[in-house]
């Protein structure tokens, strides 16, 4: 997903939203996820990525990244 989502950069930052990071976290998102200030992309790797798991949570929240499932592979 962060492949499909940033090209696996985790300053990547969305042009036309606040979509940052590994994983394109919306700033409201990823502050109700982690409880951080956003931008994702200022966090590191471990951070981003633990909030992933977090959101993902086995699956049910595959939906946050459904516009890049065609890319998953």
């Amino acid at each position: 997903i962060a492949r499909c989502e940033s090209g696996g950069d985790p300053t990547a930052q969305n042009p036309t939203s606040s979509a940052s990071g590994l994983y394109q976290f919306i700033d409201s998102t990823w502050t109700a996820v982690t409880g951080l200030a956003p931008p994702a992309s200022a966090y590191s790797v471990e951070t981003q990525t633990a909030a992933f798991w977090r959101l993902w949570d086995g699956g049910a929240g595959a939906g946050h990244w459904a516009a890049s499932r065609h890319c998953w592979g």
